[in-house]
């Protein structure tokens, strides 16, 4: 995982002041912490990194965040072929917010770019996950941390 997460965050909240969709350009990629390179096998589906990313984040955010984290790639991957039905935007009214999300991810990708410091988001986090998901050392502000200081 790269900062590329923390630098879509950056970018959705110079465009948003929606928490939630702000957490999803967070965390949209955290099921690559899991799962690394099996997210690359199609014939493991249920390995995909944004299904396993909304599956450890289900538990603990809204409905929408999971939704986001799940769906992300595969919104994009449905853009410009067919596009499933459920996925559609007069279909389900967040693929707007999830094509927002992969338009911030896509500018982030800029290597040129500097990311804020994680700590930035402490207060995002803690709003959605609780002040331990900061200061706990299995916390989720601690495992990006660790993985971003890694990379």
């Amino acid at each position: 995982m790269t900062r590329q997460g923390d630098h879509s965050a950056a970018l959705a909240s110079a465009e948003t002041s929606d928490s939630e969709i702000v957490l999803s350009a967070l965390l949209h990629d955290v099921g690559h912490l899991l799962v690394g390179d099996y997210a690359l096998l199609p014939e493991r589906p249920e390995l995909h990194h944004g299904r396993v990313g909304a599956m450890l984040l289900r538990p603990f955010t809204s409905a929408r965040v999971a939704w986001l984290v799940e769906y992300l790639v595969d919104i994009r991957l449905c853009f410009g072929n067919d596009v499933e039905p459920r996925l559609s935007p007069e279909k389900h009214s967040w693929v707007a917010d999830a094509l927002r999300i992969q338009d911030w991810d896509r500018r982030a990708k800029d290597a040129a770019a500097a990311p804020p410091p994680l700590i930035v988001y402490r207060d995002l986090l803690e709003s959605h996950f609780g002040p331990q998901s900061w200061s706990d050392s299995a916390g989720i502000g601690t495992l990006l941390h660790r993985e971003f200081t890694a990379s």
